[in-house]
């Protein structure tokens, strides 16, 4: 029984439904009434959904059997199976697709957060940069005083500022 509860079968069932899916999204995406990203976030949930879904369904056939069968002789076996596995199916649904937007939360969340800090660290290593040619500037004019009598060099190493002379 529970090799026939993994067969190939329930597989390709979940097979067509998935291609159903994601045939509706591709047509509302070719029609305009949704962009890319939501096709894309469609796609990862209903694969998740459906997923989850055939697992749910096998988990909850296999529990729905034997307790339907305790209750009550032969229909209640059928009736266990059925209403298990439709309950598990549409659980695991909804755990699957929860769990899929928690973690596209947190993987959001965390890139922002790597871009954040790259962002902060471009700042912090152009503020040293910043410090580092002020000290340059600053002890060329005098230990931090500047003063007019000294020259100051361009990048091209020309003086920007000639020594004063006495008149």
């Amino acid at each position: 029984m529970g090799s026939d509860l993994l067969s190939a079968s329930n597989w390709i069932v979940a097979g067509v439904v998935l291609a159903a899916k994601t045939g509706r999204d591709y047509r509302l995406l070719t029609s305009g009434d949704i962009n890319q990203a939501e096709f894309d976030q469609n796609l990862r949930q209903n694969s998740a959904g459906t997923v989850g879904s055939v697992l749910g369904g096998i988990i909850g056939f296999a529990v729905g059997l034997p307790v339907g069968g305790y209750i009550a002789d032969g229909t209640g076996a059928i009736i266990g199976a059925v209403v298990g596995g439709v309950t598990g199916s549409l659980f695991a649904e909804r755990v699957m697709i929860s769990a899929e937007r928690a973690l596209e939360e947190a993987l959001v969340k965390q890139k922002k957060d790597i871009l954040n800090r790259q962002s902060t660290l471009i700042c912090q290593k152009s503020f040293s940069c910043l410090q580092n040619r002020a000290s340059v500037l600053s002890n060329h004019f005098g230990r931090g005083k500047p003063s007019l009598g000294g020259s100051v060099l361009s990048l091209s190493g020309q003086p920007l500022l000639a020594k004063r002379t006495q008149d």
